[in-house]
């Protein structure tokens, strides 16, 4: 229980609205930047927001900026660490991706913008990659996820339902080697550090408590839930905006409540909304994609139909999810299994020999819809087509390659996505992309006119991020066309009505909302 004065007192702490910024003229900023100790470098490349944001960051060095996708957001980035650099802040600064695939995404940016700088993406093993880490160079860039594995080492857990499993630790004497190493830390994407109890964000909390330069990036820092904002904040400015523990950011913004088995519930007070927003501006900006630049988006759902077999599978999983009685991991999985039926196919575990399988059904309309979209516009323009399974992006891809249409896949299996991605980008012989949803964050894709939703991603923060890896500013295209194949009565119509209120399909049905 949070005292009521260490909630007056939180609620009482002078705080800045950056907000107000967005109305400075040409003039003002022109005059601010001169009075900085260095003039920023490649200052006239920059757009009037990015300037904003780059002149607060010079004044506060630790920020948060919630710019929409195709903001400008990776210049931004490269405008900072240079300025901090001539301005002796800094000597290297860690950046740090969703994806192995936005290293080098990111890489092209600099090429394109500072080609005089040294950068490095570090690549292959940890113990290379820290070997890549004794040069020279301003911006080092890794993944997320590779980074956590630099920093950790493998232990077997001893108690439990793990036990005798290997997991990661983090590692104090690694981290020390890094803190060494960086004065800087810009996260794209910071919505991977949202979970405050899990590794990422564990990790870069303790590297970056002495950093005097820590900037986020992100244009969609939380779906359903506010609080998903708090671990990102508390990265920039230890507790100063949103509170020093997750317990006094709820007591001020949300409401309590004790549930069935004792816990404690804890639901967003939209009465809030709000306080929250204004409290935001004292380290954080946002800025949305400006509609003038964005391309007209033509939405298009084609719906088909279950073939007869597929209908029964689906019934039966229906009625197993009733009997499941609230049991979110029997729900869970039948949930992925009435997704799977929709596309045409349903896994489940051998019994005998506890290996993975798959039926497949014999009618499969929504390939055989796609295969049709891809024959009839794939000549005028590229396409992605988005998907969420394994077998269904490796059924898309031999069944396109039959047709002698060139489309290589993005996924987890994918050892050289960069090479992928630059094909498409360069290729003309390259026409469709197959993109896992996992896969969509930070990626630019405006050579593409078309995106369809073979599968749609289940979260509508996901969803978002997806249409604007073409939905982006500067595209070519004045018109864009984003389909979803839909199977009638299934849940590939729930995933959607749920992306507009941003609720929890899977919470939803676990509750018996649906």
């Amino acid at each position: 229980m949070i005292p009521k004065r260490a909630i007056r007192n939180f609620l009482a702490r002078p705080r800045i609205d950056y907000s107000t910024w967005k109305r400075l003229s040409d003039d003002d900023l022109q005059k601010r930047m001169q009075a900085l100790p260095v003039r920023p470098p490649i200052w006239n490349k920059l757009k009037k927001h990015q300037r904003v944001m780059l002149l607060i960051g010079a004044k506060e060095k630790r920020f948060l900026y919630l710019a929409d996708t195709g903001s400008g957001k990776t210049l931004l980035s490269i405008a900072l660490a240079r300025y901090f650099k001539r301005a002796g802040t800094v000597k290297s600064v860690l950046v740090l991706v969703p994806r192995r695939v936005n290293k080098y995404a990111w890489m092209k940016e600099i090429e394109k913008h500072s080609p005089d700088i040294k950068a490095c993406v570090l690549a292959g093993s940890s113990v290379h990659k820290w070997e890549q880490l004794e040069q020279e160079g301003l911006l080092f860039i890794e993944s997320l996820a590779g980074f956590v594995r630099m920093v950790s080492t493998k232990v077997t857990v001893t108690r439990g339902r793990r036990r005798g499993r290997n997991r990661l630790k983090p590692s104090v004497t690694l981290m020390k080697r890094i803190r060494r190493k960086f004065d800087g830390l810009i996260v794209d994407e910071s919505t991977g550090l949202k979970s405050y109890r899990k590794l990422p964000y564990r990790v870069c909390k303790a590297v970056s408590k002495s950093m005097p330069v820590v900037f986020e990036l992100t244009g969609t820092p939380f779906g359903r839930d506010p609080k998903d904002i708090w671990p990102q904040m508390f990265l920039v400015d230890r507790g100063q905006t949103l509170g020093e523990t997750l317990g006094l950011f709820r007591s001020v913004f949300y409401t309590e409540k004790q549930n069935f088995w004792g816990g404690t519930d804890y639901t967003f007070d939209q009465r809030k909304n709000k306080l929250l927003h204004s409290f935001l501006q004292n380290r954080s900006i946002r800025y949305p994609a400006d509609q003038a630049d964005l391309p007209k988006v033509s939405r298009i759902r084609e719906t088909i139909r279950l073939p007869h077999d597929a209908r029964e599978y689906y019934r039966r999983a229906r009625e197993s999810i009733v009997a499941a009685k609230g049991s979110y991991q029997e729900i869970k999985g039948t949930f992925v299994q009435m997704r799977q039926i929709s596309s045409g196919f349903v896994g489940y575990k051998d019994d005998e020999t506890g290996e993975r399988a798959k039926f497949v059904f014999p009618d499969n309309p929504k390939l055989d819809m796609l295969l049709a979209k891809v024959e009839e516009t794939q000549q005028a323009h590229k396409m992605v087509v988005f998907a969420e399974f394994i077998y269904s992006i490796d059924r898309i891809a031999a069944e396109l390659k039959k047709l002698g249409i060139n489309a290589t896949p993005v996924y987890g299996k994918t050892k050289h996505p960069d090479q992928v991605l630059g094909a498409f980008d360069n290729d003309d012989s390259q026409r469709v992309l197959i993109l896992q949803n996992s896969m969509v964050m930070g990626l630019n894709l405006q050579i593409a006119r078309y995106g369809i939703f073979y599968e749609s991603p289940l979260s509508a923060l996901m969803r978002k991020q997806a249409e604007r890896r073409i939905e982006r500013q500067h595209s070519k295209f004045k018109r864009v066309f984003l389909t979803d194949l839909i199977c009638r009565n299934t849940v590939d119509e729930q995933i959607l009505s749920f992306h507009a209120t941003g609720e929890s399909l899977i919470q939803a049905i676990i509750e018996g909302r649906v």
